[in-house]
Protein backbone atom coordinates (compact mmCIF):
# COMPACT_ATOMS: atom_id res chain seq x y z
CA UNK A 1 0.00 0.00 0.00
CA UNK A 2 1.30 3.59 -0.84
CA UNK A 3 -0.60 7.00 0.29
CA UNK A 4 -0.05 9.28 -2.58
CA UNK A 5 -0.65 13.19 -2.69
CA UNK A 6 -1.05 14.86 -5.75
CA UNK A 7 -1.42 18.65 -6.19
CA UNK A 8 -4.18 18.80 -8.52
CA UNK A 9 -8.31 19.22 -8.88
CA UNK A 10 -9.37 16.52 -6.57
CA UNK A 11 -11.23 13.96 -8.82
CA UNK A 12 -8.43 14.44 -11.51
CA UNK A 13 -5.70 13.71 -9.01
CA UNK A 14 -7.69 10.50 -7.66
CA UNK A 15 -8.57 9.19 -10.94
CA UNK A 16 -4.59 9.94 -12.81
CA UNK A 17 -3.11 7.75 -9.57
CA UNK A 18 -5.83 5.65 -10.26
CA UNK A 19 -3.79 4.54 -13.52
CA UNK A 20 -1.00 3.63 -11.76
CA UNK A 21 -2.61 1.18 -8.92
CA UNK A 22 -4.32 -2.14 -9.33
CA UNK A 23 -7.13 -0.93 -6.32
CA UNK A 24 -7.88 2.48 -6.08
CA UNK A 25 -9.45 2.94 -2.42
CA UNK A 26 -11.88 5.94 -1.03
CA UNK A 27 -13.61 6.97 2.13
CA UNK A 28 -16.93 8.36 1.02
CA UNK A 29 -20.06 10.17 2.74
CA UNK A 30 -23.06 9.81 1.30
CA UNK A 31 -24.86 13.18 0.43
CA UNK A 32 -28.57 13.62 0.97
CA UNK A 33 -30.45 14.75 -2.00
CA UNK A 34 -34.28 14.98 -2.96
CA UNK A 35 -33.89 12.35 -5.09
CA UNK A 36 -32.11 9.79 -2.66
CA UNK A 37 -28.53 9.33 -1.38
CA UNK A 38 -25.50 10.45 -3.98
CA UNK A 39 -21.90 10.10 -4.31
CA UNK A 40 -19.80 13.40 -4.29
CA UNK A 41 -17.86 14.73 -7.40
CA UNK A 42 -14.48 12.68 -6.34
CA UNK A 43 -16.08 9.51 -5.62
CA UNK A 44 -18.40 9.63 -8.94
CA UNK A 45 -15.38 10.82 -10.70
CA UNK A 46 -13.38 7.62 -9.78
CA UNK A 47 -16.07 5.48 -10.22
CA UNK A 48 -16.92 6.80 -13.47
CA UNK A 49 -13.20 6.98 -15.01
CA UNK A 50 -11.20 4.87 -13.44
CA UNK A 51 -9.43 2.30 -15.34
CA UNK A 52 -9.08 -0.40 -12.29
CA UNK A 53 -11.64 -1.43 -9.48
CA UNK A 54 -12.67 1.26 -7.08
CA UNK A 55 -13.92 0.60 -3.35
CA UNK A 56 -15.34 2.94 -1.44
CA UNK A 57 -15.48 2.79 1.77
CA UNK A 58 -18.46 4.58 3.77
CA UNK A 59 -17.67 6.76 6.73
CA UNK A 60 -18.86 5.21 10.25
Amino acid sequence: MEEVCLEDVPAGAVVAAGRQSCLTVLGHRLRPAATGPRLGAVAHAAVRDATGPVVLVPDA
